[in-house]
């Protein structure tokens, strides 16, 4: 069966962290994220659209990391961004988290555990909200989100044959 993968953009002027941080969330995710790397926010918005889920994106990137905040917002307002910095300046986490970012992480010993973390809960949103909402457990919200994405992929495959 084909499912959705989670489009995730990594955006940093960093070649070494760009490859270090996408290989570690390939290890931590595998074949569920469809991992994509930037070295400046331009190059990003032009691929970012209503498919992309997640951003981590560079705060002190040469574009303007609340720039390009909030020229993801524009393009897809769904889209979760958090931001990556190197300083620990509360005004600066303040202006993202107004901007519409999702987290903002600290570089450091933990950052990209954080990040892994972030990454996990966006994922996880579909089977909270069934748990919440509905009061099962979370097998069941899974089994059942995996029934709907089954019957999403017969309907498509179906129409399309005809």
């Amino acid at each position: 069966m084909n499912t959705e993968k989670f489009n995730l953009f990594i955006v940093d002027e960093d070649p070494q962290l760009l490859k270090g941080l996408r290989r570690y969330l390939v290890n931590k995710f595998g074949s569920r994220m469809a991992i994509s790397t930037f070295i400046s926010g331009a190059s990003a918005l032009e691929k970012v659209d209503y498919n992309t889920k997640i951003v981590v994106l560079k705060y002190a990137v040469n574009d303007g990391g609340n720039d390009v905040l909030r020229s993801i917002k524009k393009i897809n307002p769904d889209t979760a961004v958090i931001m990556l910095s190197s300083h620990e300046e509360i005004g600066m986490a303040i202006e993202s988290f107004r901007d519409g970012a999702t987290d903002f992480v600290i570089q450091g010993k933990n950052a990209w555990n954080r990040i892994a973390g972030d990454v996990y809960r966006i994922m996880d949103i579909p089977v909270r909200v069934l748990v919440k909402h509905f009061g099962v457990t979370k097998y069941v919200a899974a089994f059942i989100l995996s029934f709907i994405a089954m019957g999403i992929v017969v309907f498509v495959t179906l129409n399309i044959i005809r």
